[in-house]
């Protein structure tokens, strides 16, 4: 079961649904909806989850089309009406049925992802970031830098075999778990990011960027970011960032990342020190962090959190990342690496 979904009252709803009922999904606010097995309606403060699904695990093939077009309704934080919004989901249909469970997961989440997600004396991330992926090897990463205190703990979120997220300005972490989720429904990184800031009351403050396994990557900026704020697109990557010294950052890490060679995590490191060069975070540095996952390369192969090293706090922390990095690799070497670094510390 859902961690959740007894709270939310949708607890035995599956068990209720006859398997072969025509595939919609449709989310409410509550008061409004009407819970689809007995027309109760559900408990505040949770919204209505109806779902008529296809047998559990059968995919919508590529080309086939609905006889009607999924309609999500999301919070609206009481901006009049009914308190619903409709999201026209149906560019997604086919990735949003790859098995029951997978369905209640994506919906649920990108329902939690939305919500102003910030109090009033949390600071502004003002950062650059990158999310990138290299296909041929399988790695999956992000790199980050801030004038904030352990931006690490705020920004990357990344799964192996699914694609990363960075978010960041006035951050909304949902986005995360939210937008992994959306990327293993196989749904598109720049839809995937429609949809998360379509009913964020706070989206003209956020910014995030997103990549998936294959490469396929965007970037959002909302038009009320801090300072100098936007991003670029690439082949396998986006970079992105708020309260810059100018356009020239960001740039300057595509740049360098398309230039760059070696590692993912050296490219990503790489495009870091180019967007500090290029005069970075306006305010100054303060954080770093660097966050790559490949399946099975984590530690004892158990995981995929292959590098996740931070600099929470430090006068130059990038050059304290790429020291760390190099620490971290000789004691525990790529998988594919025949040649790791074994040189001592200077």
């Amino acid at each position: 079961m859902l961690p959740g979904a007894e709270a939310a009252g949708i607890g035995g709803l599956l068990e209720a649904i006859p398997a072969e009922e025509e595939a919609t999904a449709e989310i409410g606010s509550p008061g409004h909806g009407r819970d689809l097995v007995d027309q109760k309606p559900l408990p505040r403060p949770f919204a209505q989850l109806a779902l008529r699904l296809r047998p559990a695990g059968e995919i919508l093939a590529e080309g086939v089309q609905r006889r009607e077009t999924l309609r999500v309704f999301l919070f609206s934080s009481g901006h009049g009406g009914d308190g619903t919004h409709p999201i026209d989901a149906a560019p997604s249909r086919k990735h949003l049925l790859a098995g029951c469970m997978g369905t209640v997961r994506f919906l649920f989440l990108l329902l939690v992802s939305l919500g102003t997600g910030l109090r009033a004396e949390d600071p502004p991330v003002g950062t650059f970031s990158i999310v990138a992926a290299d296909p041929s090897t399988g790695e999956i990463g992000v790199a980050v830098q801030s004038r904030i205190v352990a931006v690490g703990g705020i920004v990357p979120f990344a799964r192996a075999g699914v694609g990363a997220v960075a978010t960041q300005a006035y951050a909304n972490v949902r986005y995360g778990p939210a937008g992994l989720a959306a990327l293993a429904a196989g749904i598109a990184p720049d839809e995937c990011l429609r949809l998360l800031a379509a009913n964020d009351p706070l989206r003209e403050r956020r910014q995030a960027g997103l990549v998936d396994a294959s490469g396929r990557a965007a970037t959002y900026t909302g038009n009320d970011c801090l300072g100098w704020a936007g991003g670029v697109v690439g082949d396998h990557f986006a970079v992105q960032g708020n309260i810059l010294a100018g356009r020239q950052v960001v740039e300057a890490m595509a740049e360098a990342f398309e230039q760059s060679e070696g590692t993912l995590a050296e490219r990503l490191i790489a495009s870091l020190k180019a967007g500090q060069a290029a005069g970075g975070d306006k305010r100054g540095m303060q954080s770093a962090a660097l966050l790559v996952v490949r399946e099975g390369w984590g530690y004892g192969g158990l995981d995929d959190r292959y590098r996740d090293l931070r600099v929470d706090e430090h006068p130059d922390p990038i050059a304290e990342l790429e020291r760390i990095h190099r620490a971290h690799r000789r004691l525990f070497p790529r998988p594919d690496d025949t040649s790791p670094e074994t040189a001592e510390e200077p």
